[in-house]
């Protein structure tokens, strides 16, 4: 069974729909439960992904190259079937490699999705080793700039910087998400709310399924822009475009799409 056959276009309404794929092509309703193996070491199970996703990104790749076999084919039959259209033959014949040609794309796109995405679940779990072995300092995001000298504790209990505790903690990939657990660190709380955000914790660390879909659903946006600038941008009224912009916007469009389409 595959667990990296769905791509990234997936958001997360569709989270807990996701599907699987057995031996036979048959779809299967991808696994929350939490773990009845609680014993089970972090370091053997983590291992047992990578192996896993990793053969998974190989079997992925083999697809893809016998997808840009079949594509290579329909150019040479299209490039002799516009040699017998020189000679005489009907120029509809051409119709047959063009089609195929450009049918085996979005399949192949596809296939580099899903391997992809193996290869980003792979990586996953290996900095969750590199956390185990305590090599992680220095690889993560610092949380520098949230850094003052005048607070009570931050320098004392290295909060921010290399090798701190936010460092340790973050695997946030929005500027939000980092300023959430910035003002966490920062600012005291009640006994409830930390029983509360600890009991989360426990919920979630048998559910390695569910953990690795939402890391990999985030793993292509992480970005430092700032939510507020984001909130008055979509506030402000709505920009008038020519029809020269919207002109120019679908001849992109359809560059791309064709770029798209015609690549291997």
């Amino acid at each position: 069974m595959s667990l990296c056959s769905n791509g990234d276009s997936n958001n997360g309404n569709q989270l807990k729909h996701r599907d699987t794929q057995d031996s036979r092509g048959t779809e299967q309703p991808r696994n929350y439960a939490v773990s009845h193996n609680m014993e089970v070491d972090p370091r053997d199970e983590y291992t047992n992904r990578i192996q896993q996703r990793s053969a998974e990104a190989s079997e992925h790749f083999q697809r893809f190259r016998r997808i840009g076999f079949f594509r290579l084919a329909f150019v040479v039959l299209g490039i002799v079937i516009a040699v017998l259209v020189y000679t005489g033959l009907s120029f509809w014949w051409l119709l047959i490699p063009v089609v195929g040609f450009f049918s085996l794309s979005p399949l192949q796109q596809r296939i580099t999705d899903q391997r992809r995405r193996c290869e980003r679940a792979a990586e996953l779990y290996r900095r969750g080793i590199e956390r185990l072995d305590d090599r992680w300092a220095g690889k993560g995001s610092t949380g520098d700039r949230f850094s003052e000298r005048a607070h009570p504790y931050a320098e004392d209990l290295d909060l921010f910087g290399t090798g701190s505790l936010f460092e340790l903690l973050s695997t946030a990939r929005t500027r939000v998400g980092e300023e959430t657990l910035a003002s966490w660190l920062m600012s005291p709380t009640t006994p409830e709310i930390i029983l509360a955000r600890q009991s989360s914790v426990v919920e979630l660390r048998p559910r390695l399924n569910l953990r690795e879909d939402l890391a990999l659903l985030a793993e292509g946006v992480h970005t430092s822009a700032d939510a507020r600038a984001l909130t008055q941008w979509a506030a402000a009224p709505a920009w008038r475009v020519s029809s020269a912009m919207k002109w120019i916007a679908d001849y992109w469009r359809c560059w791309r799409w064709l770029d798209w389409h015609s690549g291997f």
